[in-house]
């Protein structure tokens, strides 16, 4: 072997250790930030006793397309009960140094209820932050009213975290101090503490609401099926990722049975 020819293998070799210690390195921070909002998740389900574990698909249990190559996971816990027709704590890895949290509550039709979807991405130092407040079925309600005021307030200014605005079809129904934003590793506290009091404030919300009549009811489990009828064939972030993954079959099950909580 020339000179030549043995410094760009050496050179080959460090460039890929160096790229394994990079991605080791920033999957370390994620699964570290992560850690702590799925480990609060599991502390604040626990204070619901009444929540029962829901059997799911052998397939989706831990989801595992083939078209990903073993680089993208979900694991998800499955609930029902205590006034929630479906909870959804989910975790999911993306190539080993992505991390993703999702925490979705889908109220029980009893009662009108918005449902709440979280999703948070940690990618090393970078974060998405997504808080989302859906009320497809806009049905006036003053105590309602109240405690959206309440939840409003608690939104960061755009000083403190720069919102990204809803531009895709479900504008409409994604009320206005839902977050989507995107930050890093320095915004964690704000984006931590956000979490938190986004979630105090809808189990208050939801500890607070009265059972409406049968015809409202009706209309807001219309209005629920209408929403991830129209996700689906619409599209979104998830749902367009796991058509691509999963094929558009699969996903629809998928969505409607282990996101949403629906019968297929």
């Amino acid at each position: 072997m020339s000179i030549s020819a043995a410094v760009s293998s050496v050179l080959i070799l460090i460039l890929i250790l160096f790229l394994i210690i990079w991605f080791l390195r920033i999957g370390g921070k994620s699964r570290q930030a992560h850690k702590r909002y799925d480990c609060y998740a599991r502390e604040l389900l626990k204070q619901h006793s009444q929540l029962m574990t829901c059997p799911v698909k052998e397939d989706y249990r831990i989801l595992k397309p083939i078209k990903a190559l073993g680089f993208f996971k979900v694991a998800g816990t499955l609930l029902k009960g205590d006034r929630f027709a479906w909870v959804n704590l989910s975790n999911s890895t993306m190539g080993g140094f992505m991390k993703l949290h999702t925490f979705f509550f889908r109220p029980d039709p009893a009662c009108n209820l918005p449902m709440l979807s979280i999703d948070v991405i940690f990618m090393g130092a970078k974060r998405v932050f997504v808080i989302e407040i859906i009320d497809p079925a806009k049905i006036s309600d003053e105590t309602l009213s109240v405690h959206y005021d309440r939840m409003r307030a608690l939104k960061p200014s755009s000083e403190k975290l720069a919102d990204m605005p809803v531009t895709r079809w479900y504008k409409d129904v994604v009320l206005d101090f839902s977050i989507h934003a995107k930050s890093d590793s320095r915004s964690d506290e704000l984006l931590f503490e956000t979490y938190k009091k986004y979630l105090d404030a809808y189990f208050a919300m939801v500890k607070a609401a009265e059972p409406i009549s049968p015809d409202l009811s009706r209309k807001v489990s219309k209005a629920t099926e209408w929403y991830v009828d129209t996700l689906i064939s619409k599209g979104g972030p998830a749902v367009d990722m796991l058509a691509w993954l999963m094929g558009k079959e699969k996903m629809r099950e998928y969505s409607r049975t282990v996101m949403f909580g629906l019968n297929s």
